[in-house]
């Protein structure tokens, strides 16, 4: 396999960061109602949609994107007829998006189905699929504190006979024929990862190495992406369930969800995420590090809350602490084919005056991922499958904005006949604002403009997420890449020009070429005087990471 951390290693990368609401002790207490009933989901939060959605703005690119009035149907694979944009069943009960359930720093492109099942005592139990039309899809088993055990990325589900793997580089994405059939064990997995079974899910429970088989599997289903005029499976269902007991006998179709169990109801996590955040006074970073826009990767829930105090006074001891945990055990249910890296904004005035509130401005170039949003025929090959940016509220963890690479606009100049058009020298860069919508807006924060703009919503800190998915070994500018050193290695692996030199004197980096997204916060005034359009490189790229010369890359 060439892509780096696919996911055969329990919670070999993690998704969502930063601060919690829940706060620590409500998301362990919320999460031992064992099934994730949100993936990445838990209620909309008033206003924080951002209204003004622009270029890029709110759900551009993904326009199926659920609905929360959706109904139950019967059949394992069923869909209410009367939207299509909304799938469950007797087994997979739960849909998933920021639409539905808007918790945990969710990325607003993707949909989750949740199921908790028992399985067999010696039996197992098998999952009946498509791959769909769609960028990506994912099976996923999670503990009850929502940290990834086990995973099967598309790419790894080997197809049944007759049939065609879509997703692997170079394959027919309008095959007829796309079925794949997995199983869950409640096993242990090997150590060798050789010595796994195909498409397998090993349900188990533990830490440390201390594992023990568990008959309760918590499993997230994921499709990311789906083609134009596709519903949001990607237009192939729900995978089927089929029990298979410790004698081989099998039971199918509805009486297989008896399996199942009771599900908290979705206002059972709206409720407890509508609570005070017990986190909530912690200072943000931007307020004691103004201008600078600082990244980290992240790893796991301990880390990303130490991980608050970035750019505080106690930032950087605590950072290099042992409170800062560097392994990949994940949290927020995570998706181990993603890596990230997160930054804080602070819009930095208390007053109402939209001139002296901050923006976040920052640029970098871009990976290349296969294009698949038009129904492109072939699965292409790239630096990655797929990478996003967000902004997320900061303490209620809700999706805010988002824009994809597809979805994104590169670079423009000012032509010869006196018309923007596209630069052909930053056609892999892409410029983002993020503001407050409105009036706050800046005026050439457009797709016309060159730039990609992101809402901030209305609370006055945000999250940015910046998401790689399963990235090619070969490709070492990846978030993947970034060794267990906190707030050290970012830069440097990101950044192939990357001097350390220029970080000593706190000079400019030559950014030419960098994956690092450099950025600052600015006034509106200050990012209007860019002009239209907005010229690639306008934006800072002084470094602001604690970096270290002797990076090396992490090693799959």
């Amino acid at each position: 396999m060439k892509y780096l951390a696919t996911g055969k290693v329990a919670g070999s990368h993690g998704t969502h960061r930063q601060s919690t609401t829940c706060g620590a002790p409500l998301v362990v207490a919320l999460f031992s109602l064992l099934l994730l009933m949100s993936a990445c989901g838990g209620g909309s939060s008033p206003g924080v949609s951002g209204g003004d959605s622009g270029a890029n703005g709110g759900n551009a690119g993904n326009p199926n994107i659920g609905n929360p009035n959706g109904s139950d149907t019967d059949g394992p694979g069923g869909s209410d007829p009367e939207d299509p944009g909304f799938r469950r069943d007797c087994f997979w009960v739960s849909q998933t998006d920021p639409s539905v359930q808007n918790t945990l720093y969710p990325d607003a492109f993707a949909t989750y189905w949740t199921a908790s099942f028992d399985i067999p005592v010696g039996g197992k139990v098998l999952l009946k699929g498509e791959y769909p039309y769609a960028r990506y899809s994912s099976l996923h088993i999670y503990n009850p504190i929502l940290q990834p055990l086990d995973a099967i990325a598309d790419v790894e589900l080997v197809p049944d006979a007759g049939s065609v793997n879509v997703a692997l580089a170079g394959a027919d994405r309008t095959a007829t024929n796309r079925s794949w059939t997995a199983q869950v064990l409640a096993a242990v997995p090997p150590e060798n990862i050789n010595d796994r079974e195909g498409n397998t899910l090993y349900s188990f429970q533990g830490r440390d190495g201390n594992n023990a088989p568990s008959q309760k599997a918590n499993v997230i289903y994921r499709v990311y992406i789906e083609d134009n005029g596709r519903d949001v499976s990607g237009d192939v269902g729900l995978p089927t369930v089929v029990l298979v007991d410790a004698t081989g006998n099998e039971t199918t179709g509805t009486d297989a969800c008896s399996a199942a169990t009771d599900l908290p109801s979705p206002g059972t996590l709206n409720d407890i995420r509508q609570g005070d955040d017990p986190v909530s006074t912690v200072p943000s970073s931007a307020a004691f590090d103004t201008f600078t826009i600082s990244w980290l990767r992240f790893f796991n829930f301990q880390g990303s809350q130490a991980n608050r105090f970035n750019s505080t006074p106690a930032g950087a001891p605590l950072i290099a602490s042992p409170l800062n945990s560097t392994n990949s055990a994940g949290g927020f249910a995570s998706n181990v084919h993603n890596a990230y890296i997160y930054a804080q904004l602070n819009h930095g005035a208390e007053d109402n005056n939209p001139l002296t509130r901050l923006v976040g401005a920052f640029e970098m170039q871009v990976p290349t991922t296969p294009n698949t949003v038009n129904g492109n025929t072939v699965m292409g090959s790239a630096d990655m499958r797929y990478w996003s940016i967000t902004t997320n509220e900061n303490n209620q963890q809700a999706f805010v904005d988002g824009v994809y690479d597809e979805d994104s606009v590169a670079p423009l100049r000012v032509g010869v006949s006196g018309e923007n058009e596209l630069d052909p020298t930053a056609a892999n860069r892409r410029i983002f604002l993020v503001s407050r919508p409105g009036e706050e807006r800046p005026s050439n924060a457009t797709a016309e403009c060159g730039v990609n703009w992101l809402s901030w919503g209305f609370a006055t800190h945000s999250i940015l997420i910046l998401r790689n998915m399963l990235s090619e070994n070969a490709f070492k500018q990846a978030v993947q890449q970034i060794p267990p050193l906190p707030g050290e290695c970012e830069e440097p692996v990101m950044n192939p020009n990357y001097s350390a030199v220029n970080f000593t004197a706190g000079t400019a980096q030559n950014d030419a070429g960098s994956f690092f997204p450099y950025g600052t916060h600015m006034t509106k005034v200050e990012f209007e005087a860019l002009g239209c359009p907005v010229a690639s490189g306008a934006i800072s790229n002084i470094s602001v990471q604690r970096n270290r010369t002797d990076c090396e890359p992490n090693e799959p």
